[in-house]
């Protein structure tokens, strides 16, 4: 009877997993996950980065081409009556800007 005892506390010995590998098991699956997430935030910081160059670009592009349509306007290449109103609202702006810049002086 105590061979039959001992040798089933052999076999549940073998069968069951060791505390080291399960740790190792429980590292491997935090390791891999870890990995995945931080590819995963990369990937989401590179396209946040693209998108904000972007829509910089975009303003930037934005400014030049009002620049040239005040431009057209003033020089009466351009007669648009929308045009010719946003030219005369950011010369009204600019007027402003100039005032308080000069009383803040």
């Amino acid at each position: 009877m105590d061979d039959q005892i001992r040798n089933g506390e052999r076999a549940q010995a073998i069968a069951a997993p060791s505390v080291s590998g399960i740790l190792k098991e429980l590292l491997t699956v935090v390791a891999k996950r870890s990995k995945q997430e931080l590819e995963k935030a990369t990937q989401q910081g590179r396209q946040g980065m693209d998108r904000r160059q972007l829509t910089k670009d975009r303003d930037a592009m934005l400014g030049k081409l009002g620049r040239e349509v005040l431009a057209l306007v003033d020089g009466g290449e351009v007669s648009h009556p929308g045009l010719v109103r946003g030219a005369e609202r950011v010369r009204q702006l600019e007027d402003r800007i100039a005032r308080l810049s000069e009383s803040a002086t």
